[in-house]
């Protein structure tokens, strides 16, 4: 009778494959929780059930710099969506087809059947997002903003705020492929680079003129507004626990722009694309 492999129980892979040069082999894995990091060994360590044969993780180049902002990371994510759990491993590999929106071959490698390719970070849909530790620290939080922006865009702003991102991003320059031009992609990553100055320290500048715009979107998001605000309606789980922890009070307005209508974003998405198409 036929095993099941290691990677198939657990997605963590414990060699790396070829498409992996560098002789530096990081073995640790983080979960950040709560505010808090929790260090794996590979070799102890297993993926979410529900993820085992979507994604796997696995040895890769550490990079020391990187992990030196994990603690930055855990305070980012605990402020601004303190429900999901952010797994960091040395690499991550995700089920897909080995063709590009351009036709070019992806660096892929086979196991159990399935076609991987190496990616740099995922939010998946459920309470996870998985990012790589092999970039530089800005680029690590940075990151971090840009997957937690997949997860907020998928149910947790306001109709209104979803028009208004909508809106801008369709006014950008334009991106070659489904991946780099969808709207969704385009809104986290100008939700990336919004947050790349506020960690380099560029000051919030917002003058409120009685219109919502995409800055006060990022700032609701940013400060711990929009979190505070879905914990608040239970719109997330742990809603008791979470409540606790962050000293909210129950009768706590919450803020208009904030006002839960979950169904905006992928009519924003389907617009956008017919006028690109257009």
């Amino acid at each position: 009778m036929e095993t099941e492999s290691k990677y198939r129980s657990t997605g963590v892979l414990l060699e790396a494959p070829k498409i992996v040069k560098s002789a530096d082999r990081s073995t640790d894995v983080y979960e950040i929780k709560d505010g808090v990091v929790t260090r794996f060994s590979l070799s102890d360590y297993s993926l979410p059930k529900h993820l085992i044969g979507r994604v796997a993780v696995g040895p890769g180049a550490g990079d020391a710099d990187g992990r030196a902002v994990l603690g930055t990371m855990a305070e980012l994510a605990d402020r601004i969506a303190p429900w999901l759990t952010v797994i960091v491993a040395p690499k991550i590999y995700r089920v897909d087809s080995n063709v590009n929106d351009f036709g070019v071959t992806r660096a892929s490698y086979d196991i159990d059947g399935a076609t991987y390719k190496a990616v740099g970070g995922l939010a998946p849909c459920d309470g996870n997002i998985i990012l790589v530790a092999e970039t530089n620290p800005s680029s690590m939080l940075t990151a971090l903003a840009h997957e937690i922006m997949h997860r907020l865009l998928r149910g947790h702003l306001s109709q209104a705020a979803l028009t208004v991102i909508g809106e801008a991003v369709a006014t950008g320059v334009e991106m070659p492929g489904t991946y780099y031009g969808s709207a969704e992609e385009r809104a986290c990553r100008l939700f990336e680079s919004w947050c790349a100055a506020q960690i380099e320290g560029m000051p919030s500048a917002i003058w409120y003129s009685g219109r919502l715009c995409v800055a006060q979107i990022f700032e609701e998001i940013w400060t711990g507004q929009l979190a505070d605000a879905e914990i608040l309606a239970g719109n997330t789980p742990r809603q008791a626990e979470l409540i606790a922890r962050r000293g909210l009070r129950v009768c706590r307005p919450v803020p208009g722009v904030l006002d839960r209508l979950r169904s905006g974003w992928n009519r924003i998405s389907e617009r956008h694309g017919r006028a690109q198409a257009a």
